[in-house]
């Protein structure tokens, strides 16, 4: 996400640049304007992907102080929507995690989730079935 805010820290556009700068410097509030302020400059919404988040894509997403499992129902520059999604409370070992699809304890959010994009430290992908309901 820095990466990206910087880049648009550099942009000839003032709206772009102000709000990218106010993001960089802490301020989550100057997210939405700025998408819009990208929208509003030309930046297509395909432009606005976020690497790792792609819509449809079952994901394992670590923030910085869970885990998440599901399905990337939409991403915007604050909150990607999951659905079918679990919060992982223990992953196991984190390798077989990934290569098996194996959770030790997880429990599912009846209606989806959204996460902050701001704490996410990692997306892997989930080539795996979903988990649907906890073990017993």
């Amino acid at each position: 996400m820095r990466s990206l805010l910087l880049r648009f820290a550099a942009s000839p556009h003032a709206d772009v640049k102000a709000y990218a700068e106010a993001a960089l410097n802490g301020s989550e509030a100057a997210l939405t304007p700025l998408h819009d302020a990208l929208i509003e400059t030309g930046v297509s919404e395909r432009g606005l992907e976020m690497l790792g988040l792609k819509v449809g894509d079952k994901v394992l997403i670590r923030t910085v102080t869970h885990y998440h499992v599901g399905e990337v129902e939409e991403v915007d520059m604050v909150f990607a929507r999951l659905k079918n999604a679990v919060w992982v409370a223990d992953t196991g070992r984190f390798g077989q995690c990934l290569e098996k699809g194996t959770l030790e304890e997880f429990e599912p959010f009846p209606n989806g989730c959204c996460v902050a994009i701001a704490a996410i430290v990692d997306v892997a992908p989930w080539n795996h079935k979903l988990p649907v309901a906890p073990k017993k």
